[in-house]
């Protein structure tokens, strides 16, 4: 096929067909990865809100834990049963 005995009409038309194929596959790969940031947020939140129970659980554990190994009077049984319950509630997922 001569492209100099097509014409002009026809030229046109290749050119035509020729710029717009690279850029409708661009933008085909373009506008599909418009979803993937609200994905990504939409993960961030279901790991944010896995962690931040642990978060508290990672706090007060230790702090539970001291307590335990000290002379246990009235005050400090019921620092343990509040400890407890937080734990509990926190660990909880």
């Amino acid at each position: 096929m001569n492209i100099s005995k097509l014409k002009i009409s026809h030229k046109l038309l290749l050119l035509s067909v020729s710029y717009m194929l690279p850029i409708s596959v661009l933008a085909y790969f373009g506008l599909g990865g418009l979803g993937m940031p609200i994905d990504f947020a939409a993960q961030e939140l279901l790991g944010d809100r896995y962690q931040r129970p642990l978060e508290t659980l990672l706090e007060k554990l230790p702090h539970y834990q001291l307590t335990l190994q000290g002379d246990t009077d009235a005050s400090q049984s019921e620092e343990l049963s509040s400890l407890e319950q937080s734990i509990n509630q926190s660990s909880t997922i």
